[in-house]
Formats: structure tokens, sequence, C-alpha cells
């Protein structure tokens, strides 16, 4: 590592180019527009290729997927059990299921930069960014899109706490889902790697999404869920919902969420962004502090 690394007299400097640069990302009328920037440029909507999948073990949605199994077995036009004192129960063996794909993230297009401050170290920057803070008409929301899947498996139990031998049967629910962050951001932390004469290197090493809490003390998330296919659509619909919009569901959503921004591909599109848009003003207007340079994600 280059010794002007080890050197807080850098912050300085690194603070001027951040100075310069930052109002512009910030100009509607500027080339290097952020909002404009990632629109035209494909990352937004930005759509996640691997699933998210959580096992529903929460108190609450365990309850309604025992409900679920209560209503299967009433709306079914043969009875699943034998015999029909025994009760229709949630398999306790076997957690409820909800599988996200084709997830898709759209709104982060609809960005507002607060300004970079280089830490103390010369090394680090900070940078937030706000998202659902600009018209018009009405802000863009961010949003999470995609289809679901909510696996239940349902047997007949003389107990109401244990399945009879071979009287386990799964169900599957299948449809959509829309996730609503009416206002939120993403602070987003930076490395300079690599800084001496003629070079600049710079990695995104996290990016934190911060959702502000709404009624109950929980994020500020509205979930809304379009069930398509299902033995019994209803009791599908009531389980679904209070997947998605319990504790447990809106904490998993935004983990998920947190968990993709985190990957090495996220990072990069991240650092890319940033790359392009710094090296192209400063290029463009022969403000390079150095001659030369390189400005990478590693």
């Amino acid at each position: 590592m280059p010794e002007i690394l080890d050197d807080p007299s850098n912050q300085q400097e690194i603070q001027q180019i951040l100075d310069q640069v930052y109002p512009v990302l910030n100009d509607p009328s500027s080339s290097y527009y952020l909002p404009t920037f990632i629109r035209s440029n494909g990352y937004d909507p930005y759509n996640v290729t691997s699933p998210w999948t959580w096992n529903l073990n929460d108190a609450t949605t365990l309850k309604t997927a025992g409900s679920a199994c209560l209503d299967i077995a009433a709306d079914d036009e043969n009875y699943p059990c034998t015999v029909a004192t025994n009760a229709y129960i949630l398999d306790p063996t076997v957690m409820p299921v909800l599988k996200l794909t084709q997830v898709s993230l759209q709104g982060f297009s609809n960005a507002h930069s607060e300004r970079p401050v280089c830490q103390s170290d010369g090394v680090t920057i900070i940078q937030t960014v706000d998202f659902s803070t600009l018209g018009p008409p009405q802000p863009a929301q961010v949003t999470i899109t995609g289809n679901f899947e909510l696996d239940l498996n349902c047997c007949c139990s003389q107990d109401k706490l244990s399945c009879l031998p071979s009287t386990s049967s799964q169900y599957k629910g299948t449809g959509t889902f829309l996730a609503t962050i009416p206002s939120s951001s993403v602070t987003i932390t930076y490395s300079i790697t690599d800084l001496a004469p003629n070079v600049l290197t710079i990695a995104v090493s996290k990016v934190v999404l911060n959702v502000p809490n709404g009624q109950g003390g929980l994020p500020n998330i509205q979930v809304t869920v379009h069930i398509l296919s299902a033995g019994d659509v209803q009791a599908f619909n009531n389980l679904a919902n209070e997947a998605f919009n319990s504790a447990a569901g809106l904490d998993t959503i935004l983990a998920n969420t947190q968990t993709f921004l985190n990957t090495a591909d996220a990072l990069q599109l991240f650092g890319k962004i940033v790359t392009d848009e710094v090296d192209g003003y400063l290029r463009a207007n022969h403000d390079y502090p150095f001659n030369n340079p390189s400005l990478s994600i590693i």
C-alpha cells in the first residue's frame, strides 16, 4: 500500500474533490444527474436472479397457517382425515416456506445525494443517498416486486399436536407480491485502496439500507399480495398477507434486500455508478488532481 494512504492529510484534498462533484449529481441540468444516469444505464429496475427463501416460523404466522389447514379441510369436498373427529392441523415437523422469485427492485433512480464525507483517516468515504424525495408530480417510491410460492403441510391429528402416520400433505399457493417503501436511503461506505500520483482506486465495501419505522414500530413497508393459484384461495391469501406483513416478514424482506445489496455484484454496481460519475466529471472538466488517473473498483 502506498505510504500516501497512511497520511490523514489526504482528507482535505479528497473532501475538496467530493465537494466539487456531488452538487452536480443533484443538478437536473447536468449530464451527470444521478437519477438520469441510473436509469439510462439500466440500473433501475434491477432484477435479482437468485430466489429469496425463508421458513415461516414466527408464532403468529404459524397460528395463521394452522387456521389455513382448518379452512382447507372445511372446504375440501372429501374431508382429508379418515375419521371425521380427527383434526386437520399444521404439520409441526415441516415449517411453512415462502419463496420469492423474479424479484425486481425499482425506484432507486429517484435518488438525491447528500454530501459525501471523507473520514479522518483520509481513506474512508461515507455517502448517503435518499430515495423517494423527488417528484414530479409525486415521489416515486422504492418497490420490491416478484412472484411467490407458499408451501404448507397439513395432517390429520388425534391430539391436535402430532400427525397421524402417512397423513401429511403439501399444499401450494402461488401469486405475486408488491412491497412499497415510501421513504428510504442507503448509506454507502467507500474505501480508497490506492492513492498515489496518477492513481486513485476506490472500492465500495458496504451498503446499508435505511427504512424508517411506521405504525407499531414496524418497518414502514406496505405489502400487497395477489394469489394466482391455490387449493383454497382465501386461506392462502390470509396466510400470505399475514406472513408478508408480520414483523418477521418485514424484517425478512429487509434482510434479504440488505444481503442482496452487499453481494459482490451489487457492490460492483454501486461502485461502477460512483466511478463513472466522478471519473467522467473530473475528466470532462480537466479537474483531476493527478495525471492520467486510474479510478477503478476492486
